[in-house]
């Protein structure tokens, strides 16, 4: 089937939905030839960050496409760990069909490695030629464009950090917390603490090379 050949060289950041899309037009006309297409997705959701949704998610769609199975799997160690797996799986020759990629490695990923690009895949396999711009918003796919304004891939999950703080100790130091909108706020107000108290003010829950908190340097 042409289409297995297509996404055996496909790396890209795409979602379960995309295949979806992109399988549904071409089942009808290859299920004759009875062969099921395995496609092979790598991604870095572990069971208490999104692992079970995508398990579940892999499962039905898998229920619902008799000719096409995807096989997910884990990689340890967020996205940096992802990408050393994947530099490994491409030494070996044995790469990934699809692959989850940080937004943080989309300029190293496009120069790195072969990969079929969104717009291509909507060329071959959507007729209608018009999924991307009706499922993503400009702005949602820039976060998915290199540094040449290419798009690499379509975004698969995109995060909303959370930034809590202590009204308490706000108040007691004379901070606004209508000043923390901005890092310069924040890294402000934790220095004015820190001077006062001898207390940490600001700590990351994820460490500190992971690509939100990289905002703040």
């Amino acid at each position: 089937m042409k289409i297995s050949n297509y996404f055996k060289k496909a790396i890209g950041i795409v979602s379960l939905l995309m295949l979806t899309i992109l399988f549904a037009g071409c089942s009808s006309t290859k299920a004759s030839s009875k062969k099921v297409v395995h496609i092979s997705y790598w991604h870095v959701n572990a069971q208490t960050q999104g692992g079970t949704a995508v398990d579940k998610l892999v499962k039905d769609f898998n229920k619902t496409h008799k000719y096409i199975k995807v096989t997910a799997k884990y990689n340890p160690n967020m996205y940096q760990g992802l990408m050393q797996n994947l530099q490994s799986a491409q030494a070996s020759g044995k790469v990934p069909d699809i692959v989850q990629v940080g937004w943080a490695y989309t300029n190293y990923f496009a120069s790195n490695f072969k990969y079929l690009t969104p717009t291509d895949a909507q060329s071959k396999f959507d007729n209608s030629k018009t999924f991307i711009n009706k499922n993503f918003s400009k702005q949602t796919l820039s976060f998915a464009k290199d540094s040449k304004n290419n798009l690499v891939g379509l975004p698969y999950s995109l995060s909303t950090p959370v930034l809590y703080y202590n009204k308490t100790m706000l108040d007691k130091y004379g901070i606004n917390a209508d000043n923390l909108s901005t890092w310069e706020g924040v890294r402000t107000a934790a220095k004015k603490i820190k001077e006062a108290s001898g207390i940490m003010a600001f700590t990351f829950k994820n460490r500190v090379t992971h690509g939100h908190n990289r905002q703040c340097y």
